[in-house]
């Protein structure tokens, strides 16, 4: 009888080691992409002893913040105006009271991208978001570029596979070369610079220029680079990410998730020099706020995919792309 009550004891004192090192294990970790258009913020109970996300806690994918645009419209194209920070600090409140975020009690982590590394006085709004009890790191480029790769390309075959990353303020092509390291191109171009630069050149008309013109010139600009590496070369597998690709051109355009680069040419066509109301006659579903700026992101998709002899791409969510930043904290 001794025996066996010994033995129960010391197993439920087992039990109970067990149960208090699994929720050691346990914590809550807070994600924020703070991307040149927008934020997508994700919370997740990770366990940190298995490097293993066990459930989302919560999710926001749709807060606009346009920095990049901020920028390129400020003086000199290089600043981040104060109202525009101001506008930061308080979407980032919105969004921890939205989701019953407290970041002095749960690990908080962001990334900023293109915008941070645009604006000379990007470390203002930096420090503001800090302020509020999140750690912020500002990503390089190929940095940028190499987390998208990793995330995304998870169970694709790497040697066939390429990704392209299309935000507000610059794009990533990201792929693997023959010594199976990850090569990126740092295309310095999103829709909200590329916009002013392209205007500048065709004199603010682009309704009377020639369309060839207009695509030879986004092909002379952007691809240039593309067509001479060949690790970006006729990539059998293209995933494409960035929120135009997925709200723009999967659900306003109606491309779905596979998107040939004759559409993309057609979508250009209708697009170019043309108004409001002329794309969204043709594209209904696309908002006749966003109608008129698609067509600079189009001319970046459609000269990367020319220029690396692109068919076809795949559309994928980048929500991979903060379960990654949840677990890996060496990017």
């Amino acid at each position: 009888m001794f025996k066996i009550s010994a033995l129960l004891i010391s197993i439920n004192l087992l039990l109970i080691q067990n149960s208090y090192a699994h929720d050691s294990c346990l914590s809550n970790k807070y994600i924020f992409d703070i991307g040149s258009g927008g934020i997508k913020s994700t919370g997740y109970l990770i366990n940190k002893c298995h490097q293993t996300i066990v459930k989302t806690l919560a999710e926001d994918y749709d807060t606009s913040l346009s920095l990049q645009e901020c920028i390129s419209n400020s003086p000199g194209g290089s600043t981040i105006p104060p109202a525009c920070i101001s506008n930061g600090e308080k979407v980032f409140s919105s969004i921890k009271k939205k989701l019953g975020i407290n970041c002095a009690q749960q690990q908080c982590r962001a990334v900023a991208t293109a915008w941070a590394r645009n604006a000379h006085n990007s470390h203002e709004l930096i420090n503001a978001i800090e302020d509020q009890g999140i750690k912020v790191s500002v990503l390089s480029q190929e940095n940028e570029g190499k987390l998208s790769f990793l995330s995304l390309s998870a169970n694709h075959n790497l040697k066939n596979t390429m990704v392209l990353d299309l935000g507000g303020g610059s794009f990533q092509l990201s792929s693997e070369d023959s010594s199976e390291v990850i090569q990126v191109h740092n295309g310095p171009y999103g829709m909200f610079n590329f916009k002013p630069m392209l205007l500048a050149k065709f004199d603010n008309s682009l309704p009377s220029a020639s369309l060839e013109a207009i695509k030879q010139f986004a092909l002379d600009e952007i691809g240039a680079e593309i067509s001479n590496k060949s690790y970006f070369k006729n990539k059998s597998n293209v995933l494409a990410t960035g929120a135009f690709i997925t709200r723009g051109v999967q659900n306003q355009f109606a491309f779905g998730n596979k998107v040939s680069l004759k559409q993309i040419e057609a979508a250009v066509a209708n697009t170019v020099g043309k108004s409001a109301a002329e794309i969204c006659a043709i594209y209904p579903k696309l908002p006749a706020e966003h109608a008129v700026n698609s067509q600079f992101s189009l001319l970046i998709i459609y000269a990367v995919m020319k220029s690396a002899g692109i068919d076809h791409i795949t559309i994928v969510s980048n929500n991979k792309i903060n379960e990654y930043l949840a677990l890996h904290e060496d990017i």
